[in-house]
C-alpha cells in the first residue's frame, strides 16, 4: 500500500467547482475500459459498502479504468487541454495503426491510493498497456490501471486505511474479455457524478461509432 499511497494521511475529496481548471467547460473526455459486467458491478458495490465510513457519500461513477484523459470537449482548440473532433480522429487512427485485437483481463487485489481505494486490473495479455502508451498515457507517477471504490471523506491515518481495507472480504478473481474501448465524458462541475458514453471503439473491426453528441 505504501507504493501508491506514501503520504501518512489520505487526502480527502473536497467541495470545489475547480474554476481554475475548467475555466467555464463542462465536458472531460477520456478513453476507458466499460465493463458492463454484472458481476464485476456488484463486487465492486459489495467493497464500496465495506468501506463505508471511510469513503465520501454521492460517488456515482460507474466501473471504469481509465486508459487516457483527454480533455474539455471543444469545437476548435484554445487551450491546451482542449479535446477536439480533429484530435479525436487521430486518436482513432492511432488506435487503427496498433492493430490490436480483443484481450482479457483480470480483477487482482484492492489497495489504495491517497485519495481513494482501488481494485487493481491484472493486464493478463498487454492490452492495457499497449493503449495506455499508444493514446499517450502518462507514465509518471507509474501508470496503475484500476477500479476505484469511491473518494476518501477524511483525512484517515494510513494505518486506519490499512486495516480497514485489510479487513475487506476477498474478491473473486474475475477475468473479463475486452473487446471494445469507451470514449466517456463527465461533467466538470460533479467530479464524482456520472460518466456518460459518447463513443465505442470495436477492437474486432478497428471502427469508432460516435453514441452521442459531442459537445
Amino acid at each position: 500500500m505504501h507504493r501508491h499511497f506514501p503520504e501518512r494521511r489520505a487526502i480527502a475529496s473536497v467541495d470545489a467547482d475547480f474554476s481554475d481548471w475548467h475555466r467555464g467547460r463542462r465536458w472531460f473526455a477520456l478513453w476507458a475500459l466499460w465493463h458492463e459486467d454484472v458481476a464485476l458491478a456488484a463486487q465492486l458495490a459489495r467493497l464500496h459498502a465495506h468501506c463505508a465510513g471511510l469513503l465520501r457519500p454521492g460517488y456515482a461513477r460507474q466501473p471504469h479504468v481509465t486508459l487516457a484523459v483527454r480533455g474539455f470537449c471543444a469545437d476548435h482548440a484554445q487551450r491546451p487541454d482542449d479535446f477536439t473532433p480533429q484530435a479525436l480522429a487521430r486518436d482513432v487512427a492511432t488506435l487503427q495503426a496498433l492493430k490490436l485485437g480483443a484481450f482479457v483481463v483480470e480483477t487482482a487485489g484492492v489497495g489504495s491510493f491517497s485519495m481513494a481505494p482501488f481494485v487493481q486490473l491484472h493486464d493478463t495479455d498487454g492490452g492495457v498497456a499497449a493503449l495506455h502508451a499508444a493514446l499517450g498515457g502518462r507514465q509518471r507517477p507509474a501508470y496503475v490501471p484500476h477500479w476505484t471504490l469511491g473518494l476518501y471523506g477524511a483525512n484517515w491515518p494510513r494505518p486506519v486505511v490499512a486495516r480497514r481495507l485489510r479487513r475487506l472480504p476477498p474478491m473473486p478473481r474475475l477475468r473479463l474479455p475486452v473487446t471494445e474501448l469507451a470514449l466517456l465524458r463527465y461533467d466538470a462541475l460533479e467530479l464524482s457524478g456520472p460518466l456518460q458514453l459518447l463513443g465505442r471503439y470495436d477492437l474486432a473491426h478497428q471502427q469508432f461509432s460516435l453514441e452521442t453528441q459531442y459537445l
